[in-house]
């Protein structure tokens, strides 16, 4: 077996994670042929189920003239036409599947929040248990511990106010002593300068945020000519190479 999954499995105990786990590492050796008939098998399958299970876009394909025949691989998804924020806020109730989940546990994450209007994402246990997994896989790929690493993520975590108002805006992992997680809401040229600082002090092995907010702050560092000095300086090499 391979040991990552050993040593990984062991930390997140469900069945469901297992498998998609193991799914992720044989997938990962699939030709170019066999990504494409899955990535076809799964379209269809994903364009069947809005079409039948949404009111937006079973809408949306008949109002663009299409049925469900016109679909038959990936490279038919641009008959479709892109989608913004303001419409999904919009249509948020329609877009939801209207199939009946009994005892489905819905959730939802955002978007980085950097234009301070973060996107609300629902997702359900099976697609938060598949997000897992591919956390733990790439992370592996990249040689990096979840547990172990020291790490900052900078995404759409919610600050107690009672740190805002004192501009603190992150807080440590209740779960792990080495994930700072700092919230991506408050990032601007007056408190570039704090975020920086409490990354230092932190000293992780890697950041783990969008790129809409790795560039904002890169952008910042650079239009206000901060200067960088830190061990680990291929983080802050990145953080230059978005703006070069």
């Amino acid at each position: 077996m391979h040991k990552f999954e050993k040593k990984k499995i062991n930390l997140v105990k469900t069945l469901k994670f297992k498998n998609y786990l193991n799914f992720l590492l044989q997938s990962s050796k699939w030709k170019n042929n066999e990504i494409e008939k899955y990535q076809n098998k799964k379209f269809i399958e994903i364009i069947k189920h809005v079409y039948n299970n949404t009111f937006f876009y079973n809408k949306l394909i008949k109002e663009n003239g299409f049925s469900l025949n016109d679909f038959k691989s990936i490279k038919d998804l641009k008959k479709l036409p892109f989608l913004n924020k303001n419409q999904v806020r919009k249509n948020n109730n329609l877009i939801k599947s209207n199939k009946n989940f009994k005892n489905l546990k819905t959730y939802y994450m955002t978007t980085g929040g950097t234009t301070g209007n973060p996107l609300k994402v629902w997702m359900d246990d099976d697609f938060k248990t598949f997000s897992l997994a591919c956390t733990y896989f790439y992370m592996n790929n990249l040689n990096f511990d979840i547990k172990n690493s020291r790490s900052v993520r900078i995404h759409g975590n919610t600050i107690n106010q009672k740190k805002i108002s004192r501009k603190i805006f992150w807080e440590y992992d209740k779960n792990n002593k080495f994930k700072l997680l700092i919230s991506s809401y408050h990032i601007n040229s007056k408190t570039i300068n704090k975020y920086i600082e409490i990354i230092y002090k932190h000293n992780p092995e890697y950041l783990h945020c969008y790129p809409s907010v790795i560039f904002l702050m890169a952008n910042l560092i650079s239009t206000l000519n901060i200067k960088i000095k830190c061990t680990r300086n291929r983080l802050w090499n990145w953080c230059k190479f978005m703006v070069s």
